[in-house]
This record gives C-alpha cells, structure tokens and sequence, in this order.
C-alpha cells in the first residue's frame, strides 16, 4: 500500500533549510572571496572565476530543489516536463547510485540550469502556473520589492555563458558582482520557498504553508501570497475565465 507523501511529516518541513544551508555556505565564501579582489592585472580572471562559480553553484541548487519538489510532492514528470518521455544518455546513469534513482534525480537530467528558459519551463510545470517568471515577480516585489528577474537572471547567465564559451570578460566591478552573488542566491532561495508553499497550498496543507513562511522567516503573509498566486494559477485563471464568459452571457 502506497505511504502517505513525506509532505505529511511535519519533521520534513523543519528540515527544508538544511537543503538550503550548502548552498548558502558557498555562497557565502563566494561573496567573501569576491570582496577581497582588488582591480590589477589578476582581476579579470578572478572576476571571471566568481561568476562561472556562481553558476555552478546555482545550478547544483536549483537541481537539489527540483529534485526535493519532485520527489517531496509527488509531481508526475510529465507534468514538468510537458512530455511523457525523457531521454537520457547511458553514460549519464552512472551519475546515480542505481539503488538511489528517484523520479527527481531523473527528472533533472532534463534540466539546462545555466538556461533560463528551462527554468521557466520547469518550474512553470511544477507550480501549475501559466508564467513562472511573472508570478515569481509579483511575490518577490511583495516580499523583498524587487522585479524584473526573468531579464536578470537571463542576462547574469548568458554573461556567464559567454564567459565559459566565448572567452568573454566580466564588465562588472567586484562591488556589482556581489550585488549579483547575493541577488542570484535570493532568486533560488526564494523559488524554493515560494514553490513549496504554494505546493502545500495546492495539496490543501494550510498549516504547513504556514510553518515554511515562519520558518523562512517571510515577510509575506500567508493571505497575501494565496492571493496572487490565485491569478496564476492555471485551473484558477481557466475557471475564473469560465466564470466570467458565464456573466458575461447571462
């Protein structure tokens, strides 16, 4: 008999900032390595170096958090990756302990983290939203009042992939590269946390939504975040929209 989802163990939920702790930890060494540069005839390499490594270390996050979602929620691939396939290559198994493959793990072998785009895709499906990008926008204004993230993510990773594939350099100062470091952080953070809760929404876990609000130590409330998401949602909008050509003809 199938267990109930590991959702339902509120020992879980407490556990949610573990998977965030490494990440922040090299995130933070990262910042700090930053701040010590000082422009000379190493720095440009050094500046390069931050931003290849910030990268890196949101991409094995946001592959931890797909993961987590996936597995934690009991998301049907399909409905992430907007396909009843998956094509993997062989040599890409033995990434994976055989004993601990899980729909995640292979879930995100799909995913191009360095490409905003498949993020969009991908946390789009996820979150049964019509937009990630724009619902992300309207949660992050509320929470921290900042917007416009589809244009900086996607312009901070395709510098970076300029950097990797085209021997491009850095424009940014030390200073701006740490304005980035701790931006690019947030956004992964907060697509963390902003999925989850709306999953717990979704899945009629009033109660625990709420714990990971106090636990992130959001600013949002609860009523607030449910509200926006609403007209983003979706079989929210499809209803809302039946609803209305319903008035609109009676």
């Amino acid at each position: 008999m199938k267990g109930k989802p590991i959702w339902h163990n509120k020992d879980w939920i407490k556990s949610i900032p573990d998977l965030d702790k490494t990440h922040h930890d090299e995130i933070k060494k990262l910042a700090e390595f930053c701040d010590k540069i000082v422009e000379g005839p190493n720095s440009q390499y050094l500046k390069n170096y931050v931003l290849i490594r910030l990268g890196s270390i949101i991409e094995g996050y946001q592959k931890a958090i797909i993961t987590t979602l996936v597995d934690n929620f009991e998301i049907k691939p399909s409905q992430v990756l907007g396909s009843n396939e998956l094509k993997i290559d062989l040599d890409q198994l033995e990434d994976f302990d055989i004993t601990n493959v899980t729909k995640g793990k292979l879930v995100t072998t799909a995913l191009r983290a360095t490409n905003p785009r498949s993020l969009h895709e991908f946390f789009t499906g996820i979150n049964k939203v019509r937009n990630f990008f724009q619902w992300f926008d309207d949660l992050a204004n509320e929470e921290i009042h900042q917007k416009d993230w589809w244009d900086f993510v996607s312009q901070t990773l395709a510098t970076r992939n300029n950097v990797v594939h085209n021997l491009a350099d850095v424009k940014d100062t030390p200073e701006e590269l740490h304005a980035k470091i701790e931006r690019m952080y947030d956004f992964a953070s907060y697509s963390l946390y902003f999925s989850i809760i709306n999953l717990c929404l979704l899945n009629e876990r009033m109660e625990e939504a709420k714990e990971v609000c106090t636990n992130a130590k959001l600013r949002i409330k609860i009523d607030k975040f449910k509200s926006i998401t609403d007209a983003h949602l979706i079989n929210k909008a499809k209803k809302q929209n039946k609803d209305q050509k319903t008035l609109d003809h009676g």
